[in-house]
C-alpha cells in the first residue's frame, strides 16, 4: 500500500539519487579532464624535448661522421714517412707539414664533437623532475 509518506520517501530516495549519480558523473568526468589534460601537456613537452634531443644528435653524428676515415689517412701518411729511407727529402716534408695540417683540423673536428656531445648532454636534466600533481 502506497501511504503518501511512502511516496514522498520514494521521491525523496529517487531525488537523492538522481543527484548522486550526476555528482559522481560530474565528479568523474572533472578528473577525468584534468587527466586528459595533464596528459597532453606532458606530451607536448616531451615531443619539444624529443625534437631538441634529435637536432643534437643529428649535429653530434654530423660532427663524428668522417673522423674515422680522417684517422686513417692520418695513419696511412705516417706509415708511408716511417718507410722512406734515408733522411727528410722534401716529399718527406711535404708529408710532415701534410700531417700537421690534418692533425689540426682533426683536431678541431673533435673539439665539435665534444662541443655537440656537451650540447646534448646539457639537455638531459640532472634530476628527475618530479610531476605536478
Amino acid at each position: 500500500m502506497n501511504t503518501p509518506l511512502l511516496i514522498v520517501g520514494q521521491a525523496i530516495f529517487a531525488t537523492l539519487l538522481v543527484w548522486w549519480t550526476y555528482y559522481l558523473w560530474s565528479t568523474t568526468n572533472q578528473t577525468l579532464e584534468n587527466i586528459m589534460s595533464a596528459i597532453s601537456e606532458f606530451a607536448a613537452k616531451q615531443k619539444a624535448y624529443n625534437e631538441r634531443q634529435a637536432t643534437a644528435i643529428d649535429g653530434l653524428v654530423s660532427s663524428v661522421s668522417g673522423i674515422t676515415d680522417d684517422v686513417k689517412a692520418l695513419n696511412d701518411k705516417i706509415t708511408e714517412l716511417q718507410n722512406s729511407q734515408g733522411g727528410v727529402t722534401p716529399e718527406d716534408q711535404a708529408l710532415i707539414d701534410a700531417l700537421q695540417t690534418q692533425g689540426e683540423a682533426l683536431a678541431t673536428r673533435l673539439e665539435g664533437v665534444s662541443a655537440a656531445a656537451a650540447a646534448l648532454d646539457a639537455q638531459t636534466p640532472r634530476v628527475v623532475p618530479t610531476p605536478t600533481p
